[in-house]
């Protein structure tokens, strides 16, 4: 048998101090199937009848007796639960009139009142009322939209002026830490030396000098940190990028555990998830600043008792859920509203800049999925991290655009390869950064180098004959870029075209990212060490 199921009936509060007439009221309004469900005989009865059950419609008395006349009480039954008012009344000066108008009441019935007109005025008050509700909310849906439009713009404007800070950061950042290695190789070279021969003041100077270079390192690697910082901030992940939650928490928890400085534990639960559609650098890049945060939120002096602890599972919905929580101080309410803004941070100065939570939240959103945060003060905080999982089916292959095939027939050529076993390498160095081209130099002093600062005056000694085992180009460059540069290459001299190693200040749009990620050719990024430059050299050579 099929349960009806019927439409519950609009609830009406009556206020009216004659007993006769509320209830010949409550008996006509039960009659044309209203819930007419209690019966005031004052206005401070009818708040406290409303705040136990809010009415759908009230009919107020407009000369009921009492400290609150109904005015006063229609008032405030608007002000604190929104409801539509339909004043009852026998008769009423002006002034009455113009303070019931204030109230912006939905209708006026005269005594004695028709049970007609009385069904009609309920029924237009409830549907104006309905229009009002909806439009509201309407008006509200559309203000909270544009402040999220407003605030993507916003941080799409950051974005990209981050991007750009991290390029001008990089190049000179990759002088200052090559000339530091540099330095740092000479003074221990003449502190060895010292220590045979030189007095205990010179050595003592020494060492303070080697000393003073190494807080010089430091602070470069500091400042690397913070540009990797922000390029994350400003770089997607690709589309087809997928990465294992599992194998993300243990990089993050052992890169992490030295800033920990014993001050608390970490506890891992990571049990088995789905991939996640992000790449890893930028999950183990999520999970490292959460688990940076929880640290710095927890005081030190109680390693025993303080834990952080993160896990894995899986949602009812398929989706990947990774959480970390702490024992730390907690946040107030207004900390946790402005925890995911650009540049906002408690922390004391040196500590961190208000960057971490919001490229968390950056790369959370951008693979679409949520950051969600559960704090109190003295209680803890738990950051709960929801992704999709990455469905192996749907997924689509990152297709890598080909060698033009000039390049192509160069790299399957009969010509030897030019192995110097009696000579220094020739190495071509392309970048328009004349204090990183004289670091090279310096690091590189093995190497037959020749810098130049602009990709056409590299072309043209190419195109003069000049010839070299390696080019090491710069991307971003005026004039010519060295996406212009190896485009060219391919056209006039396909067999360099393969032996150049692409270097990055960091601000990949999607037409470098996209042609880095098409060509076979190696790429460093910036700021590197000689190791790295060394390595990436060594392996195009061989």
């Amino acid at each position: 048998m099929m349960e009806v199921v019927r439409a519950k009936a609009p609830s009406v509060l009556i206020v009216e101090d004659e007993a006769i007439v509320a209830q010949d009221l409550r008996q006509t309004l039960s009659e044309q199937g209203f819930d007419a469900f209690a019966v005031a005989a004052s206005g401070e009865e009818a708040l406290a009848q409303a705040a136990a059950r809010r009415p759908d419609v009230v009919l107020m008395d407009v000369s009921i007796q009492g400290p609150l006349d109904g005015i006063a009480a229609a008032k405030a039954l608007r002000e604190r639960f929104g409801v539509p008012i339909i004043y009852l009344t026998a008769y009423a000066d002006e002034r009455t009139l113009e303070r019931a108008k204030s109230t912006e009441p939905f209708g006026y019935l005269l005594k004695p009142v028709k049970s007609r007109e009385l069904k009609i005025s309920i029924e237009l008050a409830l549907r104006k009322h309905g229009h009002e509700e909806r439009l509201a909310r309407s008006v509200e849906d559309e203000r909270i939209t544009r402040q999220q439009l407003d605030a993507g713009e916003r941080l799409a404007a950051l974005a990209r002026m981050a991007a750009g800070v991290a390029h001008q950061i990089n190049s000179p950042l990759t002088v200052v830490v090559a000339n530091a290695e540099i330095v740092a190789g000479d003074l221990e070279r003449r502190l060895a030396e010292a220590s045979l021969s030189a007095e205990p003041a010179e050595r003592q100077r020494l060492e303070e000098t080697i000393e003073a270079q190494a807080e010089l390192r430091l602070a470069a690697q500091r400042i690397a940190r913070l540009v990797a910082n922000i390029q994350a901030f400003s770089q997607p992940s690709p589309p087809a990028a997928r990465a294992e939650p599992r194998r993300a928490i243990e990089q993050a928890v052992r890169l992490i555990e030295l800033e920990l400085d014993g001050r608390t534990r970490v506890r891992v639960n990571a049990r088995p998830v789905p991939k996640v559609t992000t790449s890893e650098a930028h999950l183990v890049e999520v999970i490292k600043q959460l688990l940076r945060n929880a640290a710095q939120a927890t005081p030190a002096g109680a390693a025993a008792a303080n834990v952080i602890s993160i896990g894995t599972s899986l949602a009812d919905d398929g989706q990947v859920v990774i959480e970390v929580s702490d024992t730390g101080c907690g946040m107030t309410p207004e900390v946790q509203r402005r925890v995911f803004e650009p540049f906002f941070t408690t922390k004391s100065v040196g500590v961190g800049i208000g960057l971490g939570l919001s490229i968390c939240h950056g790369i959370v959103g951008a693979a679409g999925g949520q950051l969600k945060v559960e704090s109190a003060e003295g209680r803890g905080t738990r950051i709960t991290v929801v992704l999709p999982a990455a469905n192996s089916r749907s997924g689509t292959l990152e297709l890598r655009r080909p060698l033009p095939e000039r390049a192509f027939r160069a790299r399957r050529s009969s010509r030897p390869p030019m192995f110097r076993p009696r000579e220094r390498r020739r190495i071509l160095v392309v970048d328009d950064e004349p204090l990183l081209l004289r670091s090279v130099r310096r690091l590189l002093p093995e190497y037959e180098l020749v810098c130049v600062e602009s990709a056409r005056h590299a072309l043209a000694l190419l195109d003069q004959g000049n010839v070299f085992d390696l080019i090491v180009s710069d991307v971003m460059m005026p004039e010519m870029s060295g996406i212009d540069f190896y485009e060219a290459l391919c056209a006039r001299h396909p067999e360099d075209a393969t032996r150049v190693i692409f270097v990055t200040g960091g601000a990949l749009g999607p037409q470098i990212g996209s042609f880095l990620g098409s060509v076979p050719n190696l790429r460093l990024e910036k700021p590197f060490a000689a190791a790295d430059l060394r390595r990436a050299i060594q392996q195009a050579l061989s």
